[in-house]
């Protein structure tokens, strides 16, 4: 038998999408492989992703349905790294709780977690740079000069050419990336 497991989250992206918060909660207690023993985890957290090839978590979680183990709350962190479409991702679980092994104090639980990654769709840092578009106010022909000297603009020509160009170079370096 299978019993089902329900979980729920959120996330909210913030910083142009550079940054996420996380949330997430079991909404029921799961069967463990201890007998009689049951778990339900809430946590949350932050991932930083400057780029497509690079993110970089922090977070905590707890066990609050364990009545046999009692682990505190579990800190995590982890790096990926990569090509959007293949990445290597590391991450680390250590309880905040410690007990003793062969007279040495360590804590309660700790987990080490080595996995390769693969990203579809759009992923991160996909956005258009926003282009901001100034509308320069008509002005008297004396008017229009800062310390006598005549104020240049580009032509609407030139700046769709600079504007061309830029996006080229970006999938350049989207591609080298």
């Amino acid at each position: 038998t299978i019993d089902p497991l329900v979980r729920a989250g959120v996330s909210l992206p913030a910083w142009t999408d550079n940054i996420e918060f996380a949330f997430d909660a079991d909404l029921t207690k799961n069967k463990t492989l201890v007998e009689g023993e049951e778990s339900q985890l809430i946590g949350g957290g932050l991932e930083f992703h400057p780029a497509s090839w690079f993110a970089v978590r922090a977070g905590a979680m707890k066990d609050i349905a364990s009545e046999k183990f009692d682990d505190g709350m579990i800190m995590t962190a982890g790096i990926g790294f990569g090509l959007k479409w293949a990445q290597i991702d590391l991450s680390a679980q250590v309880s905040s709780k410690t007990g003793e092994y062969d007279g040495q104090t360590i804590p309660r639980y700790t987990a080490l977690n080595l996995s390769l990654v693969s990203k579809w769709g759009d992923g991160y840092n996909q956005k258009e740079a926003p282009i901001k578009e100034e509308v320069v106010p008509k002005v008297k022909k004396e008017e229009n000069a800062i310390d006598n000297k005549p104020i240049k603009t580009l032509s609407p020509e030139e700046q769709n050419r600079i504007q061309q160009e830029s996006q080229k170079a970006q999938k350049e370096l989207d591609q080298a990336l």
